[in-house]
């Protein structure tokens, strides 16, 4: 399974879900579906359990392949299914930190390890929150490094007014 392209001047840096979490997920659904099938091998009639495993599973699959990060030279994307595509490009990047637990209130509704992308305020967006759990530990610190090296490079070249 391809998780990260390489970097030149015209591919962009794309990073997918990681393995573990595929495994982390199969196995919970796999367990409940072993049993199943099992019960399905001395009753026939047992066959529902076992189509709610596969459905179950299929769906998880599918949700976990949903979640794309993109880097390209002036944007990064997140893509995931129920929240849709988030953009965001390099030079309206403030900050970039990153959260792991509940500090506020609303943390709770987010997720426990997470990436947080602030924009400088005058652009009027929100701050990008990316699921960083999903994707592999290496490839989310080099993303982080090629996105702090670009804020690096974007800071020496361009005048920032002082506000």
């Amino acid at each position: 399974m391809k998780t990260i392209a390489k970097e030149d001047n015209t591919n962009p840096i794309c990073l997918y879900a990681c393995r573990s979490t595929y495994l982390v997920f199969l196995t919970i659904i796999g367990v409940p579906l072993i049993i199943n099938l099992i019960a399905l091998l001395k009753d026939p009639t047992f066959w529902q359990p076992v189509l709610i495993c596969f459905l179950a599973m299929a769906a998880f699959l599918f949700w976990i392949r949903s979640f794309r990060i993109k880097l390209s030279d002036n944007q990064i994307l997140y893509k995931r299914l129920f929240g849709g595509t988030t953009c965001i490009n390099v030079s309206e990047i403030l900050k970039i930190d990153t959260e792991v637990g509940c500090f506020k209130y609303s943390d709770r509704f987010k997720p426990t390890f997470r990436i947080v992308i602030k924009p400088i305020p005058l652009i009027g967006k929100s701050p990008v929150v990316i699921n960083a759990k999903i994707f592999c530990k290496k490839e989310i610190n080099q993303l982080l490094e090629k996105l702090n090296n670009k804020l690096g490079e974007q800071k020496r070249t361009n005048v920032q007014p002082e506000i």
